[in-house]
């Protein structure tokens, strides 16, 4: 078969993974080999902060009010938003 390669990809070695990497074990999320529990937030609607006509970044989303929005939603304990 002419022109047709093999790849073999091997995992990356145990030591690439850092202590800043969430696992699981079970049912649970692990960070740095402890229980790490998440506190989220759906944020929907973040994107249409804004004048809501133009160019759609430059005037449709407001990142000041986004930023604003995360500090926020930071100072609350939210570490983890679903956009």
């Amino acid at each position: 078969m002419a022109g047709t390669r093999l790849t073999l990809l091997r995992p990356a070695p145990a030591s690439a993974a850092t202590d800043s990497f969430a696992t699981r074990s079970g049912i649970r999320f692990c960070l740095g080999g402890e229980e790490y529990y998440v506190a989220g937030a759906n944020a929907y609607d973040l994107f249409t902060f804004g004048s809501g006509s133009g160019d759609t970044e430059a005037e449709y989303m407001d990142k000041a009010r986004i930023d604003a929005h995360f500090a926020r939603m930071r100072d609350d304990g939210v570490d983890v938003v679903r956009l």
